[in-house]
């Protein structure tokens, strides 16, 4: 049984340095500090979060982000777009029907006139569908689903906790029949599991009937330390065979990717089956112009394949359109062009 324990965060928006590769955006909230749903290949149980005692069971609750949160609505300058979720805690985990964080914050973004980006895992957010049809229509919402596959036996064993991926397909397709913008973050594909042809085509052929607009396909990261233990002991416990493979594929790495042979041809093989589905890997979606304080932003870089990513919001009329591909480098410190 988890364990809430109250905390007083000092502030609730994350503001990043750069545009987030995958949310168009640089600026997120975080309401939970672990997760009950206790998915081993999280990378949230890495050292740098500093997530005390047992990730899924001790849950640290800002009770204080509402309060907070309006002061930093209140000062900002320049329309900014709001990633609601990810990072350390999936915000409509089982502690989120006690506390009600998560809504208490898109009741402030609807009020602010905010667009925002939700990412969860939970079935719960149907709670929330008309509040959320409320900010969509006022200022746009996408609301996207991390999925990595629809096996329930694997997800039993790597993701413990979270909901049924069925419920999740169903809860896409619910928020896009009433028009409003879904995704789905095919991850982690993870190695030799759930990485074949077969399973892919199983999620993608299912967003596909859900009506999503797009797929963002990214392998597991396995990050030296808690993270890599924790997957590893499982690895191990279920899939003893694979254990010699996956210290082939992730060797000593400070980004914790696999190696780039293994890499190149998992991504190409997501990606084709997403193009035959017609579904695109990359996402657009129009939101005021002036969004990020950026009316006109070209990223361009190279990841470790040598291909160009590429980041573009391009200014018209009274819109912005964004695109944003996968996947993006997240290398810190790459440079960027304006123009």
């Amino acid at each position: 049984m988890a364990q809430y324990i109250p905390i007083q965060a000092k502030s609730i928006l994350n503001r990043h340095r750069f545009i987030d590769d995958w949310t168009a955006g640089r600026t997120s909230i975080n309401l939970y500090r672990g997760c009950e749903h206790a998915c081993v290949y999280c990378d949230g149980r890495t050292e740098k979060y500093q997530i005390e005692g047992d990730f899924g069971l001790e849950i640290r609750v800002k009770g204080n982000a509402p309060q907070l949160l309006r002061k930093e609505f209140g000062r900002i300058k320049e329309p900014i777009i709001i990633m609601v979720g990810g990072g350390v805690g999936d915000l409509y985990q089982p502690a989120e029907k006690e506390f009600q964080l998560t809504r208490k914050i898109l009741e402030l973004i609807l009020e602010f006139g905010l667009p925002c980006h939700i990412l969860t895992k939970s079935s719960l957010i149907l709670r929330d569908f008309e509040l959320i049809k409320e900010i969509n229509k006022r200022s746009q919402a996408i609301v996207s689903f991390s999925i990595s596959s629809l096996n329930e036996d694997t997800c039993r064993i790597f993701e413990p906790k979270a909901g049924p991926p069925v419920e999740r397909i169903e809860a896409l397709r619910t928020f896009a029949k009433e028009g409003i913008p879904t995704g789905v973050w095919f991850m982690p594909l993870i190695p030799y599991i759930c990485d074949d042809e077969k399973s892919i085509e199983q999620v993608v052929s299912a967003c596909s009937e859900a009506g999503v607009d797009f797929i963002l396909p990214a392998l597991m990261t396995l990050k030296e330390g808690w993270q890599k233990d924790c997957f590893m002991k499982v690895l191990e416990a279920g899939f003893p065979d694979l254990v010699p493979i996956y210290h082939k594929i992730y060797r000593e790495n400070k980004w914790g990717a696999p190696e780039i042979e293994y890499s190149a041809i998992v991504e190409e093989r997501a990606r084709n089956i997403c193009h035959h589905y017609k579904i695109p890997t990359t996402a657009r979606r129009k939101f005021p112009v002036g969004f990020e304080g950026r009316p006109i932003l070209r990223i361009i870089s190279c990841g470790k394949d040598f291909q160009p990513r590429e980041l573009l919001i391009n200014r018209r009329g009274t819109s912005a359109d964004v695109y944003y591909s996968h996947p993006l480098p997240t290398i810190q410190g790459q440079g960027f062009s304006e123009g």
